[in-house]
């Protein structure tokens, strides 16, 4: 009897424990449509994509009421797309600050990789990384020639991968795609090559996971990995020799790499 009275205990505080973190907070919008928590988990046991998701359950309310309640990232969060509210949000700058990963979830996998960076930071952070970056990144003599190889290169690698599959069957070209982007990037603003780093979407859902990394031994293997990559990443941008990295002054060749690394010397 006592077991049992136990097991219940357990499973009502488990029940309540649960209720109070998919909660919406109080401090939300009550008019606003609220998408069920199971929404934004759907990808997860479905194979539905996002854009399939969005327009069975998102478009109806977000192009009616202009804004939602949505669960993203293991908090409630407004997804807003009426032109009115978006105008509002970028005037008022200092009231709708940007937060991104490092601060919603500091102890999260994904913001280890992430930081504080160009797209999540605001006021200051923000202006000083786009003086910093933006110049690397709209060259009107743009370096075509590592995105044509490197298209051709996909267009061989998917052509490789489609005549060894089976018969009838299709080549998922996700991990093509990822490791196609990321080469791109590297090369083309790092003068670099990257390999590829997959985020797992249930703890992109649930990061609170991440903070318990001794119960979930993916997790503990996962920062063993950021740190060994931030490591890696180190060497190959500082230590490594790169195309023009002896140059001394700027030029109209210059990448983003380049610019980081005068912005490291001053």
């Amino acid at each position: 009897m006592a077991v049992v009275t136990a097991v219940t205990l357990g499973l009502w505080c488990l029940g309540l424990l649960l209720w109070w973190k998919i909660r919406v907070p109080s401090n939300l919008p009550r008019n606003l449509p609220k998408i069920p928590v199971y929404v934004s988990l759907l990808g997860l046991w479905s194979d539905l994509g996002q854009d399939e998701i969005h327009d069975r359950w998102l478009r109806k309310p977000l192009e009616q009421h202009g804004a939602v309640r949505f669960w993203f990232a293991g908090r409630w969060s407004i997804l807003v797309i009426k032109p009115r509210y978006l105008t509002d949000m970028f005037r008022n700058e200092h009231i709708y600050a940007k937060a991104g990963n490092q601060k919603k979830i500091p102890w999260s996998v994904i913001a280890s990789v992430l930081g504080d960076n160009i797209i999540s930071s605001h006021g200051d952070n923000w202006r000083l990384y786009t003086s910093i970056m933006t110049p690397g990144m709209t060259k009107w003599d743009f370096d075509c020639r590592p995105l044509v190889n490197k298209s051709q290169k996909l267009a061989e690698l998917l052509l490789q991968a489609h005549s060894r599959s089976a018969p009838g069957k299709g080549v998922v070209i996700n991990p093509f795609i990822l490791r196609y982007a990321i080469s791109v990037m590297g090369q083309s603003f790092l003068d670099i090559d990257f390999q590829r780093l997959i985020f797992k979407p249930f703890y992109m859902n649930f990061p609170v996971a991440d903070k318990y990394p001794a119960l979930f031994p993916s997790r503990k293997r996962a920062f063993t990995l950021v740190k060994r990559f931030e490591s890696l990443l180190c060497e190959l941008i500082r230590d490594r020799p790169r195309t023009g990295s002896e140059r001394k002054h700027q030029s109209d060749n210059d990448q983003v790499v380049h610019m980081l690394d005068q912005a490291l010397k001053e």
